[in-house]
């Protein structure tokens, strides 16, 4: 079934590898399309950002060449300058920001094995997440429809460094059957979750 779910032959090794011993109950990757429209408003933000930070710096740099040439440009000139450059750093990032994710998403499995509910992203540094899925607490299911769906599964919260509450939570988003993962979730999940469905 692994072979089947992912044409990506790092990550058909890196679930080979990591699942080899368990079986596998139910596996599948995140919709690439609906994960990078997920996050499309934040290029959509980085747009006029990007604009706005590359005229601030012609506009800055021009001034400081200008000033060059009738002597050393100020400090102030200076300043201007390097202020921008942050900005449009970020702005940079943010363009390649639902990019960054649908290649991410290529490079996804997720998966339910007998002993754990497992992330594999393959890579030059690959990354597995895993749960125990009897710490599930809340399942929520959004239907998407041929059978397709987004699941939030969460993991209860902690307390961060300030105090505040973190909610522990996994994503999966766009994955097919969805119904079938949820119901499989249901049965391995804590005692509240069961008993609220």
């Amino acid at each position: 079934m692994i072979g089947s779910v992912s044409r990506h032959e790092a990550l058909s090794d890196l679930a080979a590898r990591e699942l080899a011993g368990e079986t596998l109950l139910w596996g599948g990757q995140p919709d690439v399309r609906r994960s990078f429209l997920r996050v499309l408003p934040i290029w959509l933000f980085a747009l006029p950002w990007t604009v706005l930070s590359l005229i601030w710096e012609y506009v800055s740099v021009a001034g400081m060449l200008f000033e060059g040439f009738r002597g050393t440009p100020s400090g102030l000139a200076w300043f201007f300058t390097l202020f921008g450059l942050p900005f449009l750093l970020v702005g940079f990032g943010m363009l390649g920001y639902p990019f960054w994710v649908a290649r991410r998403a290529r490079r996804c499995l997720h998966a339910l094995t007998n002993a754990r509910l497992v992330t594999l992203i393959a890579g030059r540094k690959p990354e597995i997440r895993s749960h125990d899925p009897s710490h599930i607490v809340s399942l929520v299911r959004r239907d998407l429809g041929g059978g397709n769906g987004d699941l939030e599964i969460g993991f209860g919260s902690v307390r961060d460094s300030d105090g505040d509450s973190v909610e522990l939570k996994e994503s999966w988003i766009g994955v097919p059957d969805a119904t079938g993962l949820e119901t499989l979730l249901i049965g391995r999940a804590a005692p509240s979750v069961k008993a609220a469905q």
